[in-house]
C-alpha cells in the first residue's frame, strides 16, 4: 500500500469516527446519565471553584480525577453561567479524546507488525473497527470520565512498541519514558487501568522471550519504561496506602452479595458474560 493511499484511508476513517461520535451530540443520548452528571459537576468545580481534587475525588466512591482536569478548559470556554455548566463541554471532551484514539490505534498497529507485509492493513482496519465500535461510540458521546483511558494505554503501548523496536544505536530512550508516562497516568482515570500493569509486565516478558536479539538492550528499554511508570503512578499508589477505604470501596460496591468469587469463577463469570450470556445492561 502506498503512502498517499494509507493517509487517504486513515484520514476517511478518521472522519468517520468523528462523525458517529460528534453528530447530534447535543441531543443524542437524550439525558443524563447520574455518573456522567457527577463527572460534570466535578469538572465545574476544578474549572470555576477552585477545586484541586489531585489524585482521586474521595466523593462518589472514589473517582480518579484526570478526566475532570482535562475537561475543565471547555466547561469554562463553554459556560456562561458557572451554575448551569453545558452538558455539551464534558461530552465533547469525550467525544475529542475518542477521536484521538482512533488515530493512534492506527499508529499503534503500524509499530506492532512494523516490517510485516500487511501492517498498513493491519492498522488500518483496527482504526476501521474502533471507529465504528459500538460501545465505543456509545461511551464516548458521553461525559464519562473513562474516556481518557483508551487513548493513554494506546498511547503508552504506542510508545512501547516505538522504544522496543528502534534498532540499536537510535534514539529510544525518549520513547521509552514517555510511554511509562502515558501508562502512569492512565491509573488517574479509572479503577480499571489498575489491572493494565499486569498486562504490560506478561506483554513484555513474552516479548523479551520470543526477540532473542538483542536481549539486554531491550530489557533496558522496558526498564525505562517501568520506571517511568512507577514514577508517575507513585502519588495515587501514595495516596491509595493512606486511604484503603477509598480503594476498597468500589469493590465491595461490585462483589458478589453474600459470598466470594473464586479466581476461576471470576473467569467463568467474564467469558460467559463476552460470549455467553451477554451484559444484562
Amino acid at each position: 500500500m502506498t503512502r498517499r493511499a494509507f493517509l487517504l484511508l486513515a484520514t476517511l476513517i478518521l472522519l468517520g469516527g468523528a462523525f458517529l461520535r460528534l453528530a447530534g451530540l447535543h441531543d443524542y443520548p437524550p439525558g443524563l446519565h447520574y455518573d456522567e452528571a457527577a463527572d460534570m459537576l466535578l469538572s465545574r468545580d476544578i474549572a470555576w471553584y477552585g477545586f484541586r481534587p489531585f489524585p482521586v475525588v474521595a466523593a462518589y466512591s472514589g473517582r480518579e480525577a484526570l478526566f475532570y482536569y482535562v475537561a475543565a478548559p471547555l466547561v469554562r470556554l463553554m459556560s456562561a453561567d458557572p451554575h448551569a455548566p453545558p452538558v455539551l463541554a464534558t461530552r465533547l471532551t469525550s467525544a475529542l479524546l475518542g477521536i484521538l484514539t482512533i488515530a493512534v490505534t492506527i499508529a499503534l498497529g503500524r509499530a506492532m507488525f512494523r516490517g510485516h507485509r500487511r501492517a498498513a492493513l493491519i492498522a488500518l482496519l483496527a482504526g476501521a473497527w474502533l471507529a465504528m465500535n459500538g460501545p465505543q461510540v456509545w461511551l464516548m458521546r458521553q461525559g464519562f470520565r473513562t474516556s481518557p483511558q483508551p487513548l493513554l494505554e494506546a498511547l503508552a503501548l504506542w510508545m512501547l512498541f516505538a522504544a522496543l523496536r528502534r534498532p540499536a544505536g537510535r534514539r529510544w530512550l525518549l520513547p521509552a519514558i514517555l510511554g511509562g508516562l502515558f501508562a502512569g497516568l492512565a491509573l488517574y482515570v479509572y479503577m480499571a487501568a489498575r489491572i493494565f500493569p499486569v498486562w504490560l509486565a506478561l506483554l513484555l516478558a513474552l516479548y523479551v522471550m520470543l526477540e532473542r536479539r538483542a536481549v539486554l538492550s531491550r530489557l533496558r528499554r522496558a526498564a525505562t519504561f517501568a520506571l517511568a511508570m512507577a514514577v508517575t503512578g507513585t502519588p495515587i499508589g501514595i495516596y491509595y496506602l493512606q486511604h484503603p477505604d477509598v480503594l476498597f470501596d468500589r469493590l465491595a460496591q461490585v462483589g458478589p452479595s453474600g459470598g466470594t468469587l473464586t479466581l476461576a469463577q471470576s473467569v467463568q463469570a467474564h467469558l460467559e458474560m463476552f460470549f455467553l450470556k451477554g451484559d444484562p445492561l
